[in-house]
């Protein structure tokens, strides 16, 4: 395939958000000329044992081509972007790090059914039919998916099942507490409320894990895990295999009238400052449009964020709760740490079930046992229960956040309608327009021959061509080419 294919193209020649010093993007940079000699008896060689699919021959990964090729004649290439989901796809999805190892803390050391991980994306499936449009299962394909372009000279691809481990840790069994007290306040709660909780990966799916039995979790994980990732998405995917075995229960336990609960990986746009020893694995929110969402009956969305300080929603979020107001749907704020232990006047038999089943202390909204209707009485909103509202106990702090709301603000996304990408399942429109590159990977090409060399970075240059349009060469570990 001639590298000026249009599968090949220059995306953007904008910063990404959190890059410093990448000064090959700048408008002023003046061409350099490749100097080396093009090691056309050597790639002759590697095209002789490449797996040519779809016209494109891939030889090597960035790593091996980086080491093979060390002191040796190069091979002239250019650099295109690649969205880093498709092009984990196509080649794996440690792509350009075959050598390097995930870090997993927290790990579980108790018994791991690795078979179980097949079964992720049917049993975290929404049952609510009407809740699968705006479900997405990306992440949950990632373990058993293998690449669908084999990179020659290299071992096969090692599966992510393989190496991926279960995690636990404090912060999840805090946010699982947290999320059975949020379930609890919706117990005997009406129709018409969404929740959307946002936290770092593995505690928004711990407490989502807390509210299974009565919401019906709706994931929006739209990404990959890679051992470079900027996002730690391998911890998100390590604490999903540790409440499988929850989440399949609680979703045979669910019925149609479970509450709608989006689930985001706060650690989505994570920053970004160095391309050459990092992976973007980033991507932006995916939410119901406001039409969508008002399908599905909601006219409240509740937004968990992680603490108290927090004074607005993540940029990528704006858009769409302005146009959610603009819809009719009241959207309001409140922190996890505003849900903490309680002390419960309870038996000591009840005391025991909860310690068995390892739900000791339980959590409450305020940290008050004695008036589960603080929270109905400082955001406004009906119970759905004939209780009149009391306010919580003294010495119990409400919500700094209740009188929040969205506030239209520049940012460089659009809303989950302004692009026209389809939802999972084909139907609707649900991805952001972003003005600036996110999720993206530098692909070295080779130059006249379309030759995938690998990730941009595997040159070992701290500078040099990023997309279209400018040439280098490929394999020196002092790095030559254009910078």
């Amino acid at each position: 395939m001639n590298p000026n294919d249009p599968s090949f193209k220059e995306a953007y020649r904008v910063d990404k958000p959190g890059i410093v010093g990448a000064k090959w993007w700048q408008e002023g940079l003046a061409e350099q000329t490749a100097v080396a000699v093009p090691r056309r008896t050597a790639l002759a060689g590697m095209l002789g044992m490449a797996t040519v699919i779809g016209g494109i021959a891939v030889i090597g990964g960035a790593l091996a081509i980086c080491g093979a090729a060390a002191g040796e004649d190069e091979v002239d290439f250019k650099t295109v972007d690649q969205a880093s989901l498709e092009t984990q796809r196509n080649y794996g999805w440690n792509f350009g790090a075959i050598t390097e190892n995930l870090v997993f803390d927290g790990e579980q050391k108790t018994a791991f059914d690795r078979s179980a991980l097949g079964r992720l994306r049917a049993e975290l499936m929404p049952v609510r039919g009407d809740l699968r449009p705006f479900h997405w299962p990306t992440l949950f394909e990632a373990p058993t998916a293998m690449p669908k372009t084999p990179v020659a000279g290299e071992s096969p691809t090692t599966p992510l099942g393989d190496v991926l481990k279960p995690i636990f840790t404090s912060a999840m069994d805090v946010a699982y507490r947290r999320g059975r007290a949020i379930a609890a306040l919706f117990d005997k709660a009406a129709a018409g409320t969404a929740v959307l909780v946002d936290l770092p990966g593995p505690e928004a799916v711990a407490l989502a894990a807390g509210m299974a039995d009565r919401f019906d979790p709706v994931s929006t994980f739209d990404n990959w895990p890679h051992p470079r990732g900027v996002v730690p998405a391998h911890l998100t995917l390590a604490a999903v295999a540790y409440y499988q075995p929850l989440f399949a229960k609680a979703q045979q336990r669910r019925t149609l009238a479970a509450l709608p609960l989006l689930v985001l990986d706060r650690k989505r746009l994570s920053p970004y400052t160095d391309e050459t020893r990092q992976f973007d694995n980033r991507y932006v929110a995916k939410l119901p449009p406001p039409d969508g969402l008002k399908s599905l009956g909601v006219k409240r969305l509740l937004y968990v964020v992680p603490g108290s300080g927090e004074s607005a929603e993540l940029d990528d979020l704006n858009q769409d709760f302005v146009d959610y107001e603009k819809a009719g749907i009241d959207v309001k704020m409140v922190a996890a740490t505003d849900f903490s232990a309680g002390s419960p006047n309870l038996s000591p038999d009840e005391r025991q079930k909860l310690e068995q089943a390892g739900e000791w202390p339980p959590y409450y909204y305020g940290g008050d046992a004695g008036s589960s209707e603080g929270f109905w009485s400082d955001y406004g909103w009906e119970s759905g229960t004939t209780a009149p509202a009391r306010k919580l106990s003294a010495g119990r702090r409400s919500s700094s956040l209740k009188g929040w709301a969205p506030t239209a603000r520049a940012t460089a996304f659009g809303s989950s309608t302004s692009a026209p990408s389809a939802s999972p399942d084909g139907t609707g429109s649900m991805s952001k327009a972003a003005k600036v590159a996110i999720g993206t990977v530098g692909v070295a090409v080779a130059v006249g021959t379309g030759v995938v060399l690998g990730t941009r970075y595997g040159t070992g240059r701290t500078s040099g061509p990023r997309t279209g349009g400018r040439s280098g060469s490929f394999g020196r570990s002092t790095g030559s080419g254009s910078g």
